[in-house]
């Protein structure tokens, strides 16, 4: 599960106190002694323990470990100070020290020294050495700072690393994150765990240059990596923090109204071992569009629904058309079409009920791994895909068509850049259509096809584009193009990027409509009819009627009893934080009434299943919880101790507003 946007609600001891610091400075007060490098067998002793640790939180990262063995291009000698060091041999011939000859340990203590990471964050440590950077690090600043990714390009360099002493204690810490020669994709992945952490808390880069120049280029791409990231998950937070009572009205309608839907899980396996096309709507678009006519009835032509409209004023009718827009705004591209009630709508639950309670034609329900309302769905259904939602709707249509099993899946219209000349922003007849004019040294002019207001100057990249050359993409599509690529890997399936133009897409095979034709010999597929009646599907309410009523009751019943729950946690916490204001209570009175708080708020802590009715309207006040920007308990005062309370008040008021909201939805006869 891609786990953006998905929080657990921050269920600390009340009131919140420091973070918990993941190193401590006995652990990095151990220094190494220079007979630890005398005997051969205590090195190989070393790595085998290291490895144990390592196979129990990176099993991956062991296996590689493991099967690099020993390496000629790292040299390991015995300082003066009788502590290990070492000399890296670079594919150049020359060679890089990556510790000082007389004492490294001094030497790496002073460049700790000399950093000031700010307080509460956790670190990116560029550069691991011998471990040395790693050790002083945490000797120096464990106290302050959160948790650590340490970065090292050189899989010989951290195995040398685990020879020469006991990491253990180290590589099981919960606050570090080791990051050892990974691709692009691979080092998304396996940080987005780490999502939570690093928005509430921020991210500092500290780079011990020695072990950075090995390899320079892989660190300055993981650096460019971090920085779109926390562009990324901060916006994607911002976004569900403005938005989540929209998102929890939508999900929760969509879940109480679809008796009328069909189930992707059941229809999906039409296209297992059959070509798909999917149609996007960049600019491209326009010159290959006639193209898809060719197709029709032999290739499933799969639309995001921004292509919808383009398609029509073609005289293309696809045979899905695929929706995830939460905000409403997606309703245009339906407007005025005709024959929709021919075109299966695939969609998700938090999918805008403007067009889901309207649409008139059959209604498919994708399963992803967001929101998290789909668990109550899925104990009536059993398990649905569990896909990525993703950024887009491309991302989306892209990922149950590789679920599904189709193959191959042909890209049209998927540009995720501007054309260099300049032009529109969308395929012509799009519903939205901004313009983009190119600019030098990286500049440009843009405006946003949702809000036109004139153009506006905006940061441009160049990046590779699937005809040669380069094109230029913006902040935004370079991250859509990173996530698309990111499910491309993880697919491992055959996609042709029969886009006639744009960025060239990692893991794609460029190629043009009409190569594509001729490749998969489209005269000799067989032909198809409605891809419902090919999957032989019933409905949601035909498979499962009777278990949906007795989940909604289940829902409405709980939504009564947890509204108990926080209003008598509102209570309490409106009324300390009142006294607060006035009295001068004991610290006995204070305990005694931060546990009357806490009582309601662990309740809650236990009932997983409320969580998922409501968390999605929660995330402001989760925010706040979860800053750790107020001193532990024992130094706070009366000003802090009411800030504290505040937001716990302001926790379950916001609760009751969406237990109110829920309420409403659920005991409302479906439309």
């Amino acid at each position: 599960m891609h786990p953006v946007l998905e929080y657990s609600l921050p269920y600390h001891d009340f009131p919140p106190s420091k973070n918990r610091k993941i190193f401590s400075t006995p652990l990095f007060s151990i220094q190494l002694k220079g007979r630890e490098l005398t005997s051969p067998l205590k090195m190989t002793d070393f790595l085998e323990q290291n490895l144990q640790s390592l196979r129990k939180r990176y099993p991956i990262l062991a296996q590689r470990v493991e099967t690099a063995h020993d390496s000629d291009s790292v040299r390991i000698e015995t300082a003066q100070s009788g502590v290990p060091t070492a000399t890296v041999l670079l594919p150049d011939g020359s060679e890089k020290r990556l510790h000082s000859r007389r004492d490294p340990v001094k030497e790496v203590q002073r460049w700790a020294e000399s950093i000031s990471p700010q307080p509460n964050k956790p670190v990116a440590l560029f550069g691991l050495g011998l471990g040395y950077p790693l050790e002083a690090l945490g000797h120096t600043h464990g106290s302050k700072i959160s948790g650590i990714w340490a970065f090292e390009s050189s899989i010989e360099i951290f195995r040398s690393m685990l020879q020469i002493k006991d990491w253990t204690q180290v590589i099981e810490q919960p606050g570090l994150v080791l990051i050892v020669g990974l691709s692009e994709s691979e080092f998304r992945e396996l940080t987005q765990r780490e999502f939570q952490r690093v928005i509430m808390e921020g991210l500092d880069i500290v780079e011990y240059e020695p072990g950075m120049q090995v390899n320079p280029d892989w660190y300055r791409q993981c650096g460019e990596n971090i920085s779109n990231l926390m562009v990324q998950w901060a916006s994607e937070l911002r976004t569900v923090m403005e938005r989540g009572r929209l998102f929890a009205r939508n999900t929760l309608t969509n879940l109480r109204d679809c008796a009328d839907t069909f189930l992707l899980r059941d229809v999906g396996n039409v296209f297992r071992g059959r070509p798909a096309i999917m149609v996007s709507a960049g600019p491209s678009l326009d010159r290959n569009a006639e193209q898809l006519k060719k197709a029709k009835g032999r290739i499933p032509i799969i639309a995001v629904d921004t292509s919808l409209r383009i398609l029509g004023m073609k005289g293309i009718a696809p045979d899905w058309v695929v929706t995830i827009d939460a905000l409403g705004m997606s309703v245009r591209h339906y407007e005025s079409i005709a024959g929709l009630e021919h075109i299966p709508l695939v969609y998700d639950l938090e999918a805008t009920v403007d067009l889901i309670g309207r649409y008139p034609g059959p209604k498919i329900l994708m399963g992803n791994n967001k929101p998290i309302l789909y668990q109550w769905l899925e104990e009536v259904t059993g398990p649905l895909e569990g896909l990525t939602k993703g950024l887009t709707v491309a991302q989306a249509t892209f990922g149950f068509l590789a679920h599904h099993g189709a193959d191959p899946i042909i890209l049209v219209g998927q540009d995720l850049s501007y054309d260099p000349e300049g032009g529109k922003t969308h395929a012509s007849g799009a519903a939205f259509q901004g313009k983009f004019i190119p600019g030098e040294s990286g500049e440009a002019k843009w405006e946003n096809p949702l809000d036109p207001q004139g153009l506006q100057g905006v940061r441009m990249h160049r990046v590779p584009g699937n005809h040669g050359g380069t094109v230029p993409t913006d902040n935004t599509l370079l991250t859509y193009l990173k996530r698309f690529e990111d499910d491309i890997a993880q697919f491992g399936g055959n996609v042709i990027n029969a886009t006639d133009g744009g960025a060239f897409i990692q893991g794609t095979r460029p190629q043009s409509l009409e190569e594509t034709y001729r490749e998969i010999e489209l005269d000799t597929l067989p032909a198809f009819g409605n891809l419902l009646e090919m999957g032989k599907a019933q409905t949601v309410g035909d498979q499962f009627g009777q278990e949906l009523e007795r989940t909604q009751e289940e829902m409405i019943r709980l939504m009564h009893e947890t509204r108990e729950h926080c209003q008598s946690g509102f209570d309490h916490s409106d009324k300390l934080y009142r006294d607060l204001g006035w009295k001068n209570l004991s610290k006995t009175d204070l305990e005694k009434r931060h546990k009357e708080i806490m009582l309601e708020f662990h309740w809650l802590q236990g009932n997983k299943k409320a969580q998922l009715i409501i968390e999605r309207g929660l995330m402001t006040a989760l925010y706040m919880l979860q800053k750790s920007d107020l001193p532990a308990a024992e130094e706070r005062t009366i000003s802090h101790h009411q800030t504290a309370v505040d937001r716990y008040r302001t926790f379950f008021h916001d609760a009751l507003e969406m237990i109110g909201l829920a309420l409403g939805i659920l005991e409302e006869e479906s439309s």
